[in-house]
């Protein structure tokens, strides 16, 4: 019952962005609704503060561009949002060349707590054999396994923010997982997840 309150609440306010009816404040509720998710996605696939920045505020102008093609009916306004957001994490891994350590050490956390410095060690130390194993990897799987293990997202969830069937989605994840744990071991790497 929950959830079609708050589906409703979206409805509503796309229904008004749409009519024309307050579009600067409908907007700016759904953007602080989803501020947190979608900038979350954007840091852990991308690591930067700044390049997650900018995805989000892209994501928004993709949103509100194609907001009159968002079919409630098919899946959350999340959902689509997640979609268009790791759309465009995977167009700033294709222009990059490679990721330098030290944005790779900062992929670790959006922790509101302060770590002690041996939690951090230990957690960098995490960090750092996750994203060696997820780096010889293609740049979808490592999208899926991030979002997979780390958001715990279910298959349905990443199917629809990926635009796959959840069968392809989980044949997807399950072959990223495989080919991780298989690099993993080739690196003599335990612990790495």
């Amino acid at each position: 019952m929950r959830d079609r309150e708050v589906d409703m609440e979206d409805r509503e306010l796309i229904a008004r962005i749409l009519r024309g009816e307050e579009v600067n404040r409908c907007l700016a509720l759904l953007m602080e609704k989803y501020r947190v998710l979608l900038f979350t996605v954007a840091r852990r696939m991308l690591g930067g503060r700044r390049d997650a920045e900018e995805v989000v505020q892209d994501t928004w102008v993709i949103a509100l561009r194609r907001l009159p093609q968002f079919d409630p009916g098919l899946g959350k306004l999340s959902s689509w949002l997640c979609g268009i957001t790791i759309r465009l994490c995977l167009h700033v891994w294709r222009k990059r060349k490679r990721v330098a350590r030290s944005e790779a050490a900062e992929r670790c956390c959006c922790l509101d707590s302060s770590p002690g410095p041996e939690e951090r060690h230990e957690q960098l130390v995490w960090h750092e054999r996750l994203w060696l194993v997820l780096s010889g990897l293609p740049r979808l799987w490592q999208a899926l396994l991030v979002l997979h293990i780390q958001e715990c997202w279910t298959y349905q969830q990443l199917a629809k923010a990926f635009g796959f069937s959840e069968r392809h989605a989980k044949y997807e994840t399950n072959r990223a997982l495989a080919a991780a744990q298989h690099r993993a071991l080739e690196l003599g790497l335990a612990g790495w997840r």
